[in-house]
């Protein structure tokens, strides 16, 4: 059996203060994609690719 070392966190590190980032702030990018009758209706398919893929 392997021998892990535990990790290493400052003195603290659970119990520090973190930023908090407002719902409003977090989706302020982003762009609702607007879809064709057909397609909320279930009559016709789509397929998404990442902007990283094309």
């Amino acid at each position: 059996m392997l021998n892990k070392k535990k990790p290493s966190f400052p003195k603290d590190f659970f119990h520090q203060a973190r930023p908090t980032v407002t719902n409003k702030e977090t989706f302020k990018d982003v762009i609702p994609i607007k879809w064709s009758k057909e397609v909320l209706e279930g009559k016709r398919k789509i397929t998404l690719y990442s902007a990283k893929e094309k």
